[in-house]
Parts: C-alpha cells; structure tokens; sequence
C-alpha cells in the first residue's frame, strides 16, 4: 500500500511539476533560512556554558543612580575582593579578579604589538574556568609574581616555534615594565567565550595599588566569585545593602541607590547594560527576534503550499471521487496527501542545506565571528532537522488534505469545479493577505532602516568633518609634539592643526560632577583638552566670546550650548565669566561654540567643557588637501619612527571614523535586506503559482473575452484587480505594526528621521509593483494567446 502510494504521489508531483517546483524552492528558501538561523542562535546560546562551574560562577557588578537615572557598571571598587572574602566566606569558594590591561611586549629587543586579550589575573582562573593548558600546572602557573600564561597561538608568534617550552622570558611594558617568565601554555580559546584572554599575567606582579581605595572604580577592574553549591544567589544577594554601607559612606549608598549585583556568566554574553567585556554583545531580544523571522519565513513557505494545494483542489476532485468509490477511506485519502507534502518537505529539506551553506558564507562576511559556525550533523542538529520536516510537511500539507478527503464522491465525479470556499472571501485570500502583510513589513522596516543610516551618515554633525587626518600619539611631550609641528608646518598640503586629548568624535570624553562659582551640583560635564586652534581646524561656530589664548596649561573654558542650558541660562552671554570647577580645575568660561556631537547619534550631545592643558594631548588632527594627502601621510610616518621607533604608524581620517561607529547598523540593513528579499521571493512564487493555475483554469472565459473585444489591458486588469485589493487589505494590517516596530528600533538613537506617511506610501507602490510584475507575465501570456485554441475543445 505504502508503494502504491509513493507511486501516486510521484506521478500527481510530476504532473504538477511546475506547481511542485514551486513549493520546493518556496518551502527550500523558508527552511534554509530555519537551518541558519538554528545554528547561530545555537551558537550564540553556547558562550561560556561549557565551563563546569558555569552555573555557580556570577560577575560582581554595581549599580548607582545618577541624574534620575539607574547606571549599571561591570567595574566594582579595588578593595571589594578581599572584603567579600572575609565577610562571605561562608558564601562563597573564592574570589577571582580580572583586570585588563594594555602594553606591548619586548623579545630580543624587538617590540610586538599583541592584539590578544592581556590581563592580570590570578591562579584561580583556571579553577574558574574549564580552559586547558597544554604545558604547566594549572594549579600553579600564575601563583608567583612575574609569571605569564600565554596561549597556544601567541606563544608560536611570540617565539616562532612550534614547541611549547617553559621557563622563556619576555618583557612587558604598559606604564611599567616587567620581566615575564612563561609557566603555562594555554589551548588555544574557543570562540564561543567572551573570556578571550590569551596574555594572562599574575596579579601579585603588579605593584600594590596606591589608590585602592573604596572610592576607586575602573572599568578595566572586574571580579568574579564562585557561589558554594547550596547557596541561593538571591539569599547572598540580599545582604549587599548592608555590605556597601560597611566599608563606604552609608549616608552616599543610599543617597544615590548605590548597590551590588550578581551577574550569571551566562547572562554576560546578552546583557548589554553593562561596558566592558565582552564588548559584542548579543541581547536575548535579538535571538527572539531570530526565531519570530524563521517562523514567518517558514509560515510564508507554508502558505504558498496551501494556497496552490487548494487552488488546484478542482483538478484532483474527480480522482478523489474515484478512490472514495473504490472504498479509500477518508483517513487513507488524508494520509495520501500528506505523503505528497512530505515528499515535497524533503526534497525542499535538501535543497536548503546547500542554500544554508551559500547563506552562511554571505553572512560570514557580514559578520566575521560566525565565522566558527558550520552546518553539522550532530544528535541536536538531525533531532531539529527532523522535527523541522514533519513539523512543515504537517503545517503545509494538512488543510488540502483535510479538505480534498471531503469532497463527496456523487459531486466530485460530476463536477470539475473547484469545491474549495465558494465564499467572496475565503482562506486562500486570508493566507493572500498574510503573505502581502510579511511583504509589506519588511518593506517598511527596509526603507526605515535606510533612511536612518543615510541620516546617521550625512546629518550636520556640528564641525567640518571631511578631510581631517588624526594619529594617536604615544606620549605627552612637548618635544614629540614640537617634531610632528616643524614637520608639518612647512607642508603646504596641511591648512590647520590641533592637538587634543582626543579627536573631536571620539567616544572618549572625561565626565565629572561641577560646580558652578564655588556651589557644588550633582550634575555631570564632560571634559575635553585642546589647544586654540581646535575650533578652526574643525570650522566650528562660536557664539559667544572667544576661544582661550595659547597655552600649555589651562587658563580658561569653551563651553558648548548643551552646557550653558545645563546651567540653566537663556542665552551664551550669561556664561561667559562664570567660573566652573571640574576636577580640581576652576576655570571661568571665554566662550561658548554651537553644539557638536562628541560621540555617536545614539547617545545626545552632552554638556562639555574644554581648555587647553598640554599633558593631556595624546591626539594630532589637521585639515589637509586631500589631492596631497599622500604626501603628509609619508612626512607623518618619517617623522613617526624618528619619535616612536617602537610602535606602528596608525592613521584615520575622521570622516571614516564616524563612518565605522555604524558599522553594526550598517550589517543590520545588509540583514535586514537580504530577508526582506526572501520574504518578497517566497510571497511572489506563491503569487506566481495560483496566477498560473488562474489563467490555466480561466482559459476559455478568456477567450469569450476576447471574441467579444476585451484587450489585453483588461484581461491583465481582471487577473490583477482582485491582488491589488488584497494588497491594500495586507497595507492596513501591516502598516500600524511596521510603525510600532520601527519607533522601537529607532529609540537606540537619541537623534532619528521621522516615520513618515510618504515611507509607507513607497511601501505601497513598491508591493503593487512587484505583485503586478508577477502577475503580468502570466496574465499577458493568457491575454495574447489565440482564442480559437482556447474554445476550439470542449
């Protein structure tokens, strides 16, 4: 029986091939893009579960209100290890810190910039965490000071040798230099761990922390602890309160909400609440987000089964009076059709495998650390695989199953009309409706998405941005900086220069609490260093008084508009001979420049201070031509390894650095393009299918038509009239939703273009354009064809 089904199946697949090619490459694309997205989230769900401990393990972070507002920080004061020791230690097995650091290593003389992770840490990092080495004692490795773990692949590019031997020394160098012996070798990391540090220094080789107080917290500065097994994390939780109150001002916790928190290692990979690292993160909305779109995708495929399947009911109704006749039962007819489904499911299954791979080598481009991902065959993989096949063959196939097992035989055998909902709207419009609905959602979110980064890219940033080269320098000295200037000052190509702290879009301002003439606030300034030739370099615009003179210390503030509004002044002129204290520097203000954006479009301009103090310059720019930008590169780096012999020459110009603060949006687009364009491709297949059989089963009605002097404008209008009304009932329902979603997503910026009528009226034109291009084909080919062929047989 189950032969003589698989052989009906084949044939009726065969005999409908163009109608089966359809559902598999349909179904193919849904499932392919199931397949990917089941291996990225996969991926992303894994980070750091491997670890033994992994359930047991929390990072110390800390919490504290600052202007109304709740800030989360992954750093906690330098003290707070060893007091959590002693006052938990019934709590907890141990305490573990991580501090990262910066530097550069010296072998034989010779300098080697490491982009690897480096930190100082302690033994216990390997109780902590399940990373193995493949020489030394884990137990002992970082025990004394001046001891370095370095992994598998730094230890090769360090020594050049692919024997791993112990007891080799190297110095380091960040604001000290040390003298390293190497005790371990580490595997080299999995890339599904935010942990990845290959350049692991013990911490009793730093020098005693002269600033160690309750009061200091860096960023850099982290500490995880390992809970014992019995204990809850809330128990242990609740006694923070009182732990901060212990060893720092009780009356400054609670005035500003100060607290400590307990973040699991599971949650640090999607918790982007929190700086530091891992630096990418990836938020568990995002990975539901995933999901939701392979379900859609998936759903889309579905429909386009469903709607061809009952779209051609009519044909396979007098074969389903004959097999009732013959005495099928309704269940064998049902199981019959769903065998067909199955069989489509699985060639479709096949095909996307080979569509995932391609999918996935385009997306590794976009995003380089999938890089580790690959389509595999493991018990997880072929269960889901499995699960995905039925769970599609069903959602496809059982409505035209359930519905052709009801056709009655008398009717069936006497009849080729279709018997499916004779209602002027029935379920093939609904599914209609919800493929035009996806379609139009997409749309929406692409142009949107568009639109916003075109702004992100383009909008006035508040200075001159094009053609301004910057280098980082390595030091402070007026000596290097004197060498960078008589260099360049001779260069006709270079029209304006400054040094600074930081370049003017930086991401990287100093903030701190002010106080205005001698009375303290408790609201926040950022801090930027320059000299006076900043605000000409970058063609800003001053609107009130006048930049300070020069000089190498700081004799005077610029303030910008977002400050004196801060203060709470109506115009520039009202700040101008206020003196503002900010960091043990009080300085009155000179002037007052036009907002600029010091950092990206999601965060707003922040009040900002600036002056000229010449130890904080660590940054050069200037406006060159840039026919001639050749040339002042080249004097740059001659100049460069006559200063900094040790370190590479590194170069930006601004306009690209801005540029790459929206990277990630930018792959975010290229994402949300390239299903934006499965979704429109599966939709316009099923569309093409049911036009097909439409013309097939309209043929002679087409060709009365045209006997009695119907053009072929009419004949594409009667095919095209009834999508274009669905079109617009798909319009109405998607609209408010791509509206909602869209405000959602653009709320990560603090400044966004408008979500405007006329976006989603292109949303509109764009759908009707492309239903009709696929509509037209078919239609045209019916309206043109002779109309004697066409009535010639009954």
């Amino acid at each position: 029986m189950i032969r003589s089904y698989l052989t009906i199946a084949f044939r009726n697949l065969w005999k409908n091939r163009a109608h089966t090619l359809i559902n598999v490459l349909g179904l193919a694309l849904g499932i392919a893009s199931s397949i990917v997205i089941f291996f990225i989230v996969r991926f992303e769900l894994s980070y750091d579960n491997f670890h033994e401990k992994a359930d047991r393990i929390y990072r110390i972070t800390s919490t504290f209100e600052q202007e109304g507002k709740l800030r989360y920080n992954n750093a906690v004061p330098f003290p707070l290890p060893e007091a959590f020791q002693q006052d938990f230690a019934d709590d907890i097995e141990e305490v573990l810190i991580v501090e990262q650091t910066g530097g550069r290593v010296i072998l034989d003389g010779e300098t080697t910039f490491i982009d690897e992770g480096k930190v100082f840490t302690e033994n216990a990092y390997f109780s902590f965490f399940d990373f193995p080495l493949v020489a030394g004692n884990p137990k002992t490795v970082l025990q004394q000071p001046n001891e370095v773990v370095l992994s598998q692949s730094l230890y090769r590019k360090l020594f050049n040798s692919e024997e791993y031997e112990l007891g080799k020394t190297l110095s380091f160098r960040n604001d000290t230099t040390y003298l390293l012996e190497v005790t371990g070798i580490l595997a080299d990391l999995p890339k599904n761990t935010d942990l990845q540090f290959e350049f692991l220094v013990s911490y009793s080789t730093m020098p005693e922390e002269t600033n160690a107080s309750w009061e200091s917290w860096f960023s850099n500065f982290n500490a995880f602890v390992c809970l014992a097994e019995d204990v809850q994390p809330a128990a242990l939780s609740s006694q923070f309160q009182e732990f901060l109150k212990k060893y720092r001002n009780a009356e400054d916790v609670e005035k500003h909400k100060q607290g400590l928190r307990l973040q699991p290692l599971s949650e640090m990979h999607h918790n982007n609440q929190y700086a530091g690292f891992p630096y990418r993160k990836m938020p568990k909305f995002m990975l539901s987000g995933l999901v939701i779109l392979a379900v859609l995708l998936i759903t889309l495929a579905c429909v386009n089964f469903t709607n061809l399947a009952t779209a051609i009911s009519s044909k396979r109704a007098k074969e389903v009076g004959v097999r009732k006749t013959l005495g099928s039962s309704r269940r064998q007819i049902v199981l019959s059709f769903l065998g067909e489904a199955f069989i489509v499911t699985v060639l479709a299954t096949a095909l996307a495998f080979g569509l995932a791979e391609l999918g996935l080598i385009q997306l590794k481009k976009l995003y380089t650390h999938l890089q580790p991902i690959t389509i595999q065959f493991g018990w997880m993989s072929i269960g889901f695989f499995l699960l995905l096949v039925l769970l599609v063959a069903n959602l496809a196939g059982f409505y035209p199953a359930w519905l052709l097992s009801r056709f009655k035989p008398i009717q069936a055998l006497k009849s080729a009309t279709s018997l499916t909902c004779s209602r002027r709207f029935s379920l093939r419009h609904a599914l209609v409706i919800f493929q035009f609905f996806v379609s139009q959602l997409f749309i929406v979110c692409v142009l949107v998405i568009a639109q916003q980064l075109n702004y992100l890219k383009n909008a006035p940033l508040g200075f001159d941005k094009e053609a301004i080269l910057t280098i980082d320098l390595q030091d402070e000295e007026a000596k290097s900086r004197k060498r960078f200037e008589a260099a360049l000052s001779k260069e006709s190509a270079v029209k304006n220069l400054t040094f600074t702290s930081a370049s003017a879009i930086s991401q990287s301002m100093t903030g701190a609490i002010y106080s205005v003439d001698g009375k303290e606030t408790e609201r926040q300034v950022n801090l930027h260093y320059a000299d006076h030739r900043f605000f000409d370099t970058h063609g800003m615009n001053l609107l009130a008084g006048s930049v300070f003179t020069p000089s190498d210390s700081g004799i005077a503030f610029v303030a910008n508009e977002a400050f004196v509004k801060d203060l709470g002044l109506d115009n520039p002129e009202q700040a101008l001979g206020k003196f503002i204290e900010v960091m043990n520097i009080e300085l009155p203000i000179v002037g007052v420049v036009s907002n600029y954006h010091t950092a990206s479009f999601t965060s707003k301009i922040p009040p900002l201070l600036i002056t000229n103090r010449s130890e904080h310059y660590y940054n050069l720019s200037m406006k060159v031509d840039l026919t001639r930008a050749q040339t002042v590169i080249a004097k740059l780096e001659q100049v460069w390894q006559t200063t900094y012999p040790e370190y590479d020459f590194r170069y930006d110009f601004l306009d690209d650095k801005v540029a790459s603060f929206y990277k990630s949006y930018d792959r975010t687009f290229s994402l949300a393009q390239i299903f934006a364009g499965i979704a429109i491709f599966i939709s316009c297949l099923g569309l093409y299918g049911l036009v097909m059989f439409m013309a097939e089963r309209r043929t002679k009605e087409v060709g009365i038509r045209k006997v009695l002097g119907a053009s072929v404008q009419q004949i594409v209008a009667l095919f095209s009239k009834e999508f274009v009304k669905l079109i617009f009932v798909a319009f109405i329902l998607a609209a408010p939703l791509a509206y909602y979603l869209m405000q959602q997503w653009l709320r990560n910026f603090a400044y966004t273009i408008e979500v405007n009528a006329f976006t989603f009226a292109i949303s509109l034109v764009a759908i009707i354009t492309i239903v009709l291009l696929t509509v037209g084909y078919q239609s045209i080919k019916a309206a043109i064809a002779n109309p004697v062929d066409a009535l010639r047989d009954e």
